[in-house]
């Protein structure tokens, strides 16, 4: 259930928002509309130089369907019917901008066919034709912009293979146009995964562009500056979503290998950035290669990953903790426990981010059992607000409220999107490892404003991997304050919908996978209750799956002990 913050606070924020929304439209003004300036006079590019690579997975089969007239994109499929498909009506929000960032282009370059080139062009000529008939706030909206640059910069000769000299340069000229849209708008974007994301795309332009050695100097510098401020020490992002991470550098890593081709270092900070980052992607994943689902991670393709790591450089092993990220990892035995313990991203980082202080997920053999619910990355909007809530993660809730505040003002929404506007402000942690052992104590005071308690978590890896240990505590935020405020406590541990839930002899519950390992779980002074919930990041949609639910009286019970400990023992299907 969502918090809300109060009218006073409300009314501030708007102020500032429209305050700083209004200078950035005025600066843009100042500047020039870039995709309004159809007939700019000034120089395109004469050339493409230098054609950068394109790491992510690409499918032929897909190329197909783009030539019989259907686009599957964003989880919705368009049938074109013999029309432009930038002439239909979109199937959603997420597909028209994927539809317009061109990402698809890679597709119809992996078939490698004389066909899939004059199937490109046609449909960049259609795209050419058509973009001053469409919404200018989607079409032109800053990481469309991006993403289409790098897109038509990274399979340009596909598009230029066999075209004439005047699709050359309406073509030349409308990549000019894009390269000026991002230099007159990137002070402006306030998101810092778009705002590095348009760097990036520049840099692009700069490398596969004619252009001066200076001024690709200074683009490289502005976007090293600009990962050193967004990349922690530790190559978590600001947003605190490995996801984002993935994203990244999946744009960084052709841009790296494209600087070293062409014989220009690489900038130590741009190499340094890309190492940590790869440091940080191999922390979040778990036994069976996937993403751990904090902060906005929905389904990932396992190829995305194995693809996007054959070009990390590091070597390195996963680490033990993303200390300025906010994460600790419990790796012994084959099991793997990964646990959110930080704060909260401020709006600007990350528009999406969720109320799940303090939650884990755990991982063994060669399945994920106890998880968050994860987002469907592509489905209804009412969804994903929904897997962003503290009931959402495996963690625990108060009266089945959030730890973290979302907007509610309408207008807010419109200034900020969907954004947590008030988390908690102090998680602390420490790291209690020892000979044989992995642990940690990590509090949160999310629930201190309204309830005046503290979340505290306790969590030991030990006996080889077999045995997990947990603790979850409440105590008043004002340690005068006697009793404990009255609320209904839920700690969840949202399960895989892989894992089967049985019940052994002893009346213990029983998490079983598939030809892989079983997890007794017990717990001292509260019944374990199963309740249904929803699993939301599957390629296929959300799915029903059951969650373990923890229930008692904060005025009641002070703290809940629980453990998890690997078995063989299974009995019959709950």
């Amino acid at each position: 259930m969502p918090r809300s913050i109060s009218p006073t606070q409300e009314g501030l924020m708007i102020a500032r928002l429209a305050i700083g929304k209004a200078a950035v439209t005025f600066g843009r003004l100042l500047r020039g509309i870039p995709q309004l300036a159809t007939n700019a006079s000034r120089r395109a590019p004469s050339r493409v130089d230098f054609v950068l690579p394109d790491i992510r997975t690409a499918d032929p089969y897909i190329a197909e369907q783009i030539y019989s007239g259907l686009f599957p994109l964003a989880g919705r499929i368009l049938s074109t019917e013999g029309h432009s498909p930038f002439a239909l009506k979109m199937p959603s929000l997420r597909f028209a901008r994927t539809l317009h960032s061109f990402s698809w282009l890679r597709h119809l370059h992996a078939s490698g066919t004389e066909l899939a080139s004059a199937n490109a062009r046609s449909l960049v000529t259609q795209w050419l034709d058509h973009q001053t008939k469409l919404d200018t706030n989607l079409v032109w909206a800053d990481d469309v912009v991006s993403k289409r640059l790098m897109a038509l910069l990274q399979h340009s000769s596909l598009v230029l293979k066999g075209a004439d000299l005047a699709f050359h340069k309406r073509f030349l000229k409308s990549l000019a146009l894009h390269v000026r849209h991002l230099r007159a708008s990137i002070t402006g974007i306030a998101l810092s995964e778009t705002k590095l994301r348009a760097r990036i795309a520049i840099a692009y332009s700069r490398v596969a562009l004619p252009t001066g050695e200076a001024g690709m100097v200074r683009d490289l510098n502005k976007l090293t500056y600009d990962l050193e401020r967004d990349v922690f020490a530790d190559g978590g992002h600001v947003s605190r979503n490995p996801e984002i991470l993935l994203e990244l550098l999946a744009d960084l890593v052709p841009l790296r290998i494209s600087l070293a081709n062409e014989g220009v270092g690489v900038p130590s900070g741009l190499n340094s950035a890309i190492d940590r980052m790869f440091t940080a992607l191999r922390f979040f994943r778990h036994c069976d290669g996937e993403l751990a689902l904090f902060n906005g991670v929905g389904a990932v393709l396992p190829d995305r990953l194995s693809g996007l790591f054959r070009h990390d450089d590091t070597g390195s092993a996963a680490p033990l903790r993303l200390p300025q990220s906010g994460f600790e990892r419990m790796m012994m035995g084959g099991t793997v426990i990964i646990a959110d313990t930080g704060r909260v991203p401020l709006a600007h980082q990350n528009a999406s981010s969720h109320a799940g202080s303090l939650s884990f997920e755990m991982s063994s053999g060669r399945h994920r059992y106890i998880v968050n619910s994860g987002v469907d990355t592509f489905g209804p909007e009412a969804y994903q607000q929904i897997s962003r809530q503290t009931v959402a993660h495996s963690t625990l809730s108060l009266d089945d409220q959030s730890s973290s505040v979302f907007t509610g003002n309408e207008r807010l929404k419109r200034l900020l999107g969907s954004a947590l506007v008030k988390g908690p402000t102090l998680v602390d942690v420490t790291r209690n490892d020892a000979p044989g052992e992995q642990g940690y104590i990590a509090s949160h005071n999310g629930y201190g404003p309204e309830f005046d308690l503290i979340h505290e978590r306790e969590l030991l890896l030990s006996d080889s991997g077999n045995m997990i240990k947990g603790v979850d505590r409440l105590y008043p935020a004002n340690h005068k304050t006697r009793p404990l405020a009255q609320a209904k406590a839920a700690v969840r541990f949202h399960l895989h919908p892989d894992i089967h839930v049985l019940i052994n002899g002893a009346g213990q519950l029983m998490l079983m996978a598939d030809n892989d390992d079983s997890w007794a779980f017990s717990t001292n002074g509260v019944t374990p209750r199963l309740i249904e919930t929803f699993f939301f990041a599957k390629v296929s949609g959300p799915q029903k799956s059951k969650a373990i639910s923890l229930e008692f009286s904060s005025d009641q019970l002070a703290e809940v002990h629980w453990t998890l400990t690997r078995t063989g023992i299974g009995a019959k299907y709950l």
